[in-house]
């Protein structure tokens, strides 16, 4: 198989955040696919390593993600204590910062976000947001050469693809 190397991309995540200054890190990510679960993973590895201040309502888990789109719900611990999310992918962290601005809240001022897969949300009028991407079509080329090698009978390996940080302002 190629795919997304997603807990190497939410250990890039936390550590930026974690430069930022960081220390109370909420994580959104949906529990019914591995993609969810490897960049849970990620993040709670950073969090292990980082000797962060946990606790389990730090941890947002959704079965899908339009769970979360259509419904944002936060825990008040999320909230009170935590100062950035990272979010399972840029629909998430949109949805997340409307919510946060409903609130009444000011992002970037009191919250960070940061996410995966640097979409057209990512850079929207109201806020550009830290996201993670690959090498234009990089999976695709990947996967066409794995694909290629197994017609012609030769040994084929798993590949995970790792993430760059785009940062913005």
């Amino acid at each position: 198989y190629v795919k997304d190397a997603n807990q190497q991309g939410a250990s890039l995540l936390m550590q930026h955040l974690i430069k930022q200054g960081h220390k109370k890190i909420a994580g959104i990510f949906t529990n019914s696919s591995q993609q969810g679960m490897e960049r849970a993973q990620g993040y709670l590895l950073e969090q292990s390593n980082h000797a962060l201040p946990f606790c389990d309502e730090y941890l947002l888990f959704v079965a899908e993600e339009t769970d979360f789109i259509n419904n944002p719900h936060l825990n008040p611990a999320q909230l009170n204590d935590c100062t950035a999310f990272l979010c399972q992918n840029d629909r998430i962290a949109y949805a997340l910062l409307l919510e946060l601005r409903q609130r009444g809240y000011q992002v970037p001022k009191e919250y960070a976000i940061v996410s995966f897969d640097n979409t057209y949300l990512s850079e929207s009028r109201i806020l550009t947001l830290t996201s993670l991407t690959h090498k234009p079509h990089e999976i695709t080329e990947k996967a066409v050469q794995t694909l290629l090698s197994k017609i012609k009978g030769l040994p084929v390996t798993s590949q995970e693809v790792p993430w760059t940080l785009v940062e913005k302002a």
